[in-house]
């Protein structure tokens, strides 16, 4: 298994229309939305089932060069197609939504998550943050580090994997 965040991967930073529906399911208005994603590659020969990924650490880059760590706990991330686990065939990827900024509200956030009031109050200003994802499949588990430098803009940020 492998994760990836590309760029230029129109997946890995995919700008999305988020609908608001009303009663009896009629849509009644819509925004745009920035999502980025981590892309899991199975390059095995055998399918990977009940795959979950996790964001288990938040940081935010200090002004004095410091990384400065969140005390939240792990949360559990939403694959595109809003479910909590996939199964990922032999030699193929699925998409995992890592972090979610809707025009409308322009904060950083978790797709489908509500986030607790102070790791909003952390994600709240621009700057660089770093995200500590964990994907785990069955006796197998792989982890990265994202950068993400959001500018405040729900449309304005570069994201980046951390060698």
């Amino acid at each position: 298994m492998a994760l990836s965040v590309d760029p230029s991967d129109p997946e890995c930073v995919a700008q999305v229309t988020v609908y608001q529906y009303g009663q009896g399911g009629a849509v009644v208005g819509s925004w745009l939305a920035t999502s980025i994603r981590v892309r899991v590659q199975n390059n095995s020969d055998v399918v990977l089932r009940r795959v979950m990924a996790y964001i288990t650490k938040i940081e935010r880059l200090m002004p004095n060069a410091a990384w400065e760590e969140t005390s939240s706990p792990d949360t559990q991330l939403i694959w595109v197609g809003d479910t909590p686990e996939v199964e990922i065939p032999a030699s193929s990827a699925k998409y995992v939504n890592l972090l979610h900024i809707d025009q409308k509200d322009n904060r950083l956030g978790v797709w489908q998550r509500q986030l607790p009031s102070s790791l909003e109050d952390f994600l709240r200003y621009g700057g660089r943050y770093r995200f500590t994802v964990l994907v785990l499949a069955q006796d197998v588990s792989i982890q990265m580090r994202i950068l993400v430098d959001w500018q405040g803009q729900w449309d304005k940020l570069e994201v980046f994997s951390e060698p």
